[in-house]
């Protein structure tokens, strides 16, 4: 399963770049930088600033959209505009987020293995899909940066990833078709596709309550994004039985570096230590996860550990670590599919929440807890 889930992660990357190349070609043709033919591919290179095989699946892939043709021994040329096509190029569906398309592996490396396969989709309906960067769209006072970005481009959709309730209200409050791609703050933010999170939480416990585990921790960036708090709710409810804690066992930060380390250290340290964590985000798991090694425990006789994320570079954390999985192809297919009625409805008149599972994957870093451990195990 880990072998797998790296090949996969590696064999995104490099389409992305191929894509990217081939928005930008397109774009150009619609701006009419072009008369009639191409140029060659050396200028392509110059212009593009990637490698010459890039440029060439890219020139690959508008030929298969039936932009461009090519004759032996001649340049690219730009084929007669069809009603079809003029579709193709008018419509254009985006993704905002908080960080550029360069960086997404960095930050979210899910997002790179459905964006191809929502755009191979979007063209087949006559869209393109675009990538907006804009962290000003993030700030508190993010108004401006969206009236901005809104009106200076003409987009059939938005997708709202990682949104905040301030630009969920706003993008709602101006009739401006979107789709939240997460949870909505409110109820009628528009339509909206996550996975459930507060169903991976409630999991996650009654998981560990059946391998014996009375006392579970929680380590998480204090929670920002709605289906972090719903994460955080659910958690809280479903953790404590009343055997043992009055109250949920959680450590909250900043999401520094020395903020998640002092989170795990007071969790190690805490007079009746948790049997098992679950952690909220890959920086919390792989901080928590070395820090209870680092302090002389094992994982998972010690300290049991599940995380509710998944990061490729999780799979070289030993023991093996048990973790939630999202299915990007599965992911791409209901985004698609609730992209279709959205784009047919005026903006605000459909309404649709979809709701996603998780699949866990069982690793080593679970041990069922004996039933006559004593409960007042302290570090």
């Amino acid at each position: 399963m880990h072998p797998s889930a790296e090949k996969s992660h590696l064999s995104v990357a490099r389409p992305s770049l191929v894509r990217m190349a081939a928005d930008a070609l397109r774009q150009a043709i619609q701006d009419r930088r072009f008369a009639r033919r191409l140029p060659g591919e050396r200028e392509l290179v110059a212009l593009l600033k990637v490698s010459r095989p890039t440029v060439r699946s890219a020139l690959k892939i508008l030929e298969s959209e039936n932009l461009l043709e090519r004759r032996p021994r001649a340049a690219w040329k730009l084929k007669a505009t069809s009603k079809k096509r003029a579709r193709t190029l008018d419509g254009e569906v985006a993704i905002l987020s908080p960080f550029p398309l360069e960086t997404v592996n960095q930050h979210a490396p899910f997002v790179l293995h459905w964006l191809d396969p929502i755009k191979d989709a979007l063209v087949k309906i006559g869209y393109r899909l675009s990538f907006y960067g804009k962290p000003a769209c993030y700030q508190q006072q993010c108004e401006h940066a969206l009236a901005e970005l809104t009106k200076s481009r003409r987009v059939a959709c938005w997708l709202l990833y990682n949104s905040t309730a301030q630009m969920q209200r706003w993008f709602r409050d101006n009739g401006i078709r979107h789709i939240i791609l997460g949870t909505a703050f409110e109820a009628g933010s528009g339509p909206s596709i996550d996975f459930e999170q507060a169903a991976i939480c409630r999991h996650a416990v009654a998981h560990l309550r059946k391998m014996g585990h009375r006392h579970i921790g929680l380590i998480a960036k204090t929670p920002s994004l709605a289906g972090d708090v719903e994460s955080f709710e659910a958690f809280c409810r479903t953790s404590v039985d009343g055997k043992g804690e009055d109250s949920p066992i959680v450590e909250l930060h900043d999401g520094s570096f020395e903020k998640i380390l002092h989170a795990a250290d007071k969790m190690i340290d805490r007079r009746l230590r948790p049997s098992a964590i679950l952690t909220l985000g890959v920086p919390e798991t792989v901080t928590a996860f070395t820090r209870i090694l680092q302090r002389g425990l094992s994982i998972p006789r010690d300290i049991s550990v599940i995380a509710r994320d998944y990061h490729p570079v999780l799979n070289y954390l030993t023991p093996s670590l048990s973790y939630y999985m999202r299915n990007p192809d599965f992911f791409a297919n209901r985004l698609f599919l609730l992209l279709q009625p959205v784009l047919a409805h005026a903006p605000g008149d459909y309404q649709s929440n979809v709701r996603l599972y998780a699949d866990l994957i069982e690793g080593a870093s679970i041990a069922r807890q004996p039933a006559a451990k004593d409960e007042t195990n302290s570090a």
